[in-house]
């Protein structure tokens, strides 16, 4: 169920985006900051705009609550790998379209480490 709404929203946030920016090439930067999540739009792999869980919705209000239950997990996956990878480096984490598939690309200083479906990610967090 989470697995699900949440690819749902984030298929439809990148299709929306893609839109504004007319690029085919959109992303979701997930930015852990302490213990909350900030998502930044980004257009061919860079930071391009910061927005809310709403924006990415597209919704004003979030009657059914599905951010109070996305964004921790969203959260968990990009802590994941600043964890993972803490002596290393630099840690970005962005949810992409790859053909009709939702991924997760994870950089370390820039450059790409994994590459993983959405499901696959979810699948790690124990969901």
């Amino acid at each position: 169920m989470f697995y699900a709404k949440t690819q749902k929203i984030m298929r439809s946030g990148i299709e929306k985006y893609s839109i504004e920016f007319n690029s085919e090439s959109v992303q979701i930067l997930l930015k852990p900051i302490e213990d909350d999540i900030e998502f930044h739009i980004c257009k061919d792999w860079q930071p391009n705009k910061s927005v809310s869980f709403l924006d990415i919705m597209n919704k004003k209000i979030d009657i059914l609550g599905i951010e109070m239950i996305a964004k921790p997990y969203l959260y968990k996956s990009a802590i994941m790998y600043q964890k993972k990878y803490k002596d290393e480096g630099e840690v970005d984490t962005m949810i992409f379209k790859d053909k009709k598939e939702l991924k997760v690309a994870v950089f370390l200083n820039k450059k790409a480490k994994e590459i993983l479906t959405l499901e696959k990610q979810f699948e790690r967090l124990g969901l």
